[in-house]
């Protein structure tokens, strides 16, 4: 209560509190900085409550007028104990994560075209929005699902997607077409394996037309990844060829890159052999905080250094 005139009046028994619980938790940190943790799981369930509260608090101390400083460096923000900070879900699934963000692009980019081809196919476009919404759960997304739920998620993205594919296709019918002539319009495609140069529809084709659509309010620049089978020559509207003008990269017959030359300072990088690398867990049983095993929330592995997944390329 902070509130003078009532008599269960508490700001100064409870900013000393707070200041103690501070000072508490600070023993366990070598620098002047610590992190306060509040709540739990399936705790604190009356929000509001809590955060007025956290409001007041917050409000009382910084009448301290203390300047605080901004932390920069790596941030774990739980640590349950001594070998248990629960930093693994900053990485687990790095596919199912870019593929998340992959399909947030589709659907912007979907949402934009149904709007300004005036179509009214927005019921098209739920299976993919309802998939993002269930993707961005703190379950999902962090990859501490069981594979076969990171599959589901997956497979869920993937059918929304295919049904953008056709919101698109219809937006172009009509921003394209003209008054005057009833051309055939291009289906347009959307390369959904293009991280791995695979993109069947215009795999045999000796020509296509690459569309590109930038979302969002202002300019941007950005790699454009184009699915390569053996060689392209690159061409000005004018017919000349273009020669590489600032980065030039050379790989080895493997396909590993050997070296990245910069053309405009006369930069070269050399790579030595690169790959695919993985750890191998600690197979702990959790009886006590140094026998925390590795999984979807503690990454903890055996040893320190990691292995190829392959020496060769298929």
């Amino acid at each position: 209560m902070d509130d003078p005139q009532l008599h269960d009046y508490n700001v100064p028994e409870r900013v000393q509190a707070f200041i103690k619980a501070e000072h508490d938790q600070a023993v366990g940190y070598a620098a002047n900085h610590i992190v306060m943790t509040m709540g739990s799981d399936f705790e604190n369930e009356n929000a509001n409550e809590w955060y007025k509260n956290l409001d007041k608090l917050i409000r009382y101390v910084n009448q301290a007028n203390r300047i605080w400083t901004t932390k920069t460096d790596d941030f774990f923000p739980v640590s349950l104990a001594t070998h248990g900070i629960l930093n693994d879900y900053f990485t687990s699934r790095p596919a199912l994560k870019r593929y998340e963000c992959h399909s947030n692009n589709i659907l912007q980019v979907t949402r934009q075209l149904n709007g300004f081809s005036n179509n009214t196919l927005r019921s098209a476009i739920f299976p993919l929005s309802e998939a993002m919404g269930i993707g961005q759960h703190h379950d999902a997304v962090s990859g501490a699902e069981k594979q076969y739920v990171a599959n589901d998620y997956a497979q869920r993205l993937s059918q929304g997607a295919d049904a953008a594919l056709y919101v698109i296709n219809e937006a172009y019918k009509k921003l394209l077409s003209k008054a005057d002539q009833s051309l055939p319009m291009s289906t347009q495609y959307l390369c959904q394996f293009s991280n791995i140069s695979e993109c069947l529809p215009i795999e045999r084709q000796d020509s296509f037309t690459l569309t590109i659509w930038n979302p969002t309010i202002q300019q941007i620049d950005n790699l454009i990844r184009v699915p390569v089978t053996k060689q392209y020559k690159i061409r000005s509207p004018t017919g000349e060829t273009i020669a590489i003008d600032h980065l030039r990269v050379e790989f080895d017959d493997q396909g590993n890159l050997n070296s990245i030359t910069n053309r405009d300072k006369n930069i070269t990088l050399q790579f030595s052999a690169q790959g695919l690398y993985w750890y191998t867990s600690f197979q702990g049983n959790n009886s006590r905080p140094e026998f925390q095993s590795s999984g979807a929330y503690y990454f903890r592995p055996l040893k320190s250094n990691p292995l190829p997944v392959s020496s060769a390329r298929n």
